[in-house]
């Protein structure tokens, strides 16, 4: 059971949502200051699924309520609701941009917040995050998909490769070993996502050409899930194919940004206002050209 309580001074007006569906459509609407969360069964369960809940309401205060408090749920109570946010990048298709942007908005973050960001690649053919910033490393993201036991934010930041003080990259299977790159456990991935955001303030997903199950299960976990298209029509179309999938596994599509990348070539096959035609009821943003802009220097 979960109340809300409105942002009045009295805090007279007090909704009640009985599961998780209700609370994050009631959220959506009507964004509350405070949450009252029961947990008297189930706790791990109802805590774990809170997690991408309060990550897309960073002020928003969770209280959580039972009747006996012992390690355990105080732990879970912690990570539930004291990680950082996490962005996720889907690509249309391959060479529309998408690693270029996940690679300067996680450089963003890190300026923007003054902390530790983490860019995670889940490219599995190439790898290309590791190419951009000249970084390599031994291990990455499968090594941390494979751990045995407990997978915590002390595992993934010892994984991670540091490209600055201020950037540190989960390299892809791709990088480690191009030869004969580890298969990804996306069994594994939601306890390594958690463990991601409890260990860095900002966490960016690169995940290009992954299934359609693992990319709802990032935009569900995401603040918000960028999808990165060109202005051509397999792009435009592929783009609203990937937000009806996500909308047929229940995801919160109000969280999901379509980015036409590369918005100002000179002979574009479609017109932004064709693109936000066919993708009704997805908002567009639009990126343009700067090949002559500065370079991301370590």
């Amino acid at each position: 059971v979960f109340q809300v309580v409105s942002d009045s001074p009295a805090a007279s007006h007090v909704a009640v949502c009985r599961d998780h569906e209700a609370l994050s459509t009631k959220m959506l609407s009507d964004p509350a200051p405070v949450v009252l969360v029961d947990v008297e069964s189930d706790a791990g369960a109802a805590l774990e699924r809170l997690e991408s809940i309060s990550s897309r309401h960073s002020g928003t205060r969770f209280v959580v309520i039972c009747r006996e408090l012992d390690s355990g749920m105080l732990l879970a109570a912690m990570q539930a609701f004291q990680g950082g946010a996490m962005l996720t990048v889907l690509s249309a298709r391959g060479g529309c941009g998408g690693t270029t942007i996940a690679v300067n908005l996680a450089a963003e973050l890190h300026l923007e917040s003054k902390r530790t960001t983490l860019l995670v690649d889940m490219d599995a053919h190439y790898g290309a995050v590791a190419a951009y910033l000249g970084v390599e490393g031994q291990f990455g993201l499968g090594d941390v998909l494979a751990a045995d036991g407990v997978i915590d934010g002390q595992l993934v930041s010892s994984t991670a490769s540091v490209f600055n003080e201020g950037l540190h990259v989960l390299l892809s299977p791709a990088t480690v070993n191009f030869s004969e790159p580890s298969a990804f456990r996306f069994e594994r991935l939601e306890p390594v996502l958690s463990a991601c955001r409890r260990a860095y303030h900002d966490v960016v997903v690169d995940a290009p050409r992954v299934p359609m199950d693992v990319a709802a299960d990032l935009a569900e976990a995401s603040a918000l899930t960028l999808i990165v298209f060109e202005l051509t029509v397999i792009d435009v179309r592929t783009t609203r194919r990937i937000v009806e999938a996500l909308r047929d596994r229940q995801v919160d599509t109000a969280h999901i940004l379509a980015v036409a990348n590369r918005c100002r070539k000179r002979t574009p096959t479609l017109g932004l206002d064709d693109a936000r035609d066919a993708l009704e009821g997805t908002e567009v943003f639009p990126v343009s050209n700067d090949f002559a802009g500065p370079r991301l220097m370590a």
